[in-house]
């Protein structure tokens, strides 16, 4: 959307147009609607952020109406929701005017915890007027790509890896191959993971030491609590300090 050389520029009516016909001929053919992202958490594979990002009102409207004319097509939305009301106001005003149902993904954010359940109230006030507004979730955890061209790897937690992470993917690859760069990475990637018991079927886990404490099981967490009060299960659970908990069967 409006994606002219390094900058994000707003569409102009003549390209709104275009995207609504497009749409609307695509739901047409079989598509089940328009989705778009509004979070940073998107980007190319060069690191720039998705252009429909800084999408205008004026854009997603004239897309969701040409939509709303044929009366068929859901329209998905995910956003960072950095201001929840003001961001959620416009995708109802655009509920309002397209007459189309809109799915919006919700997640536990962790920089603002208590935001899905504001979003879900204002879902069901949308709902109470007569707007078909509903929460998407996911249905299993959120797949992550590792390797050494991706934002993360195994080894970013290294300080041997680290030292070597700017240089060019070809040279990085090459130093990694020596014994001195191989066994420094290893070795630090060793220390930091400590085998633990873990439920019954997984004999070992890997945990990383960092700096909150979390309760964890092979199918949930709970919130840090003192070791007194800490959960208890029959399957004997590992209880860990972790920043971004995982815990992870090794057999």
């Amino acid at each position: 959307m409006g994606e002219r050389g390094a900058r994000l520029e707003p569409a102009d009516e003549g390209d709104v147009a275009e995207m609504g016909r497009l749409a609307a001929e695509a739901i047409a053919a079989g598509a089940l609607g328009f989705s778009t992202s509004r979070t940073r958490n998107h980007k190319s594979s060069k690191g720039e952020p998705t252009p429909s990002l800084r999408a205008s009102e004026a854009e997603l409207s004239g897309i969701a109406e040409a939509m709303g004319a044929d009366r068929r097509g859901v329209i998905e939305v995910v956003s960072d929701f950095i201001d929840l009301d003001g961001e959620f106001a416009m995708l109802r005003r655009i509920v309002e005017r397209s007459g189309r149902p809109m799915s919006i993904s919700v997640a536990r954010a962790e920089a603002a915890p208590a935001n899905w359940r504001r979003l879900l109230d204002l879902m069901a006030a949308a709902q109470a007027d007569g707007l078909e507004m509903r929460a998407q979730v996911a249905a299993r955890a959120v797949g992550v790509l590792f390797g050494l061209q991706a934002t993360v790897n195994p080894f970013i937690g290294t300080k041997a890896y680290r030292a070597i992470a700017d240089l060019p993917l070809a040279e990085r690859v090459q130093r990694m191959r020596t014994d001195e760069v191989r066994s420094a990475i290893l070795e630090e990637h060793r220390s930091q993971t400590t085998a633990t018991s873990g439920p019954t079927g997984c004999s070992r886990w890997a945990t990383r030491p960092t700096t909150s404490r979390i309760w964890m099981t092979r199918s949930g967490r709970w919130p840090a609590a003192p070791a007194a009060t800490r959960p208890t299960s029959s399957t004997t659970p590992c209880w860990k300090t972790t920043e971004k908990p995982s815990c992870t069967c090794l057999s």
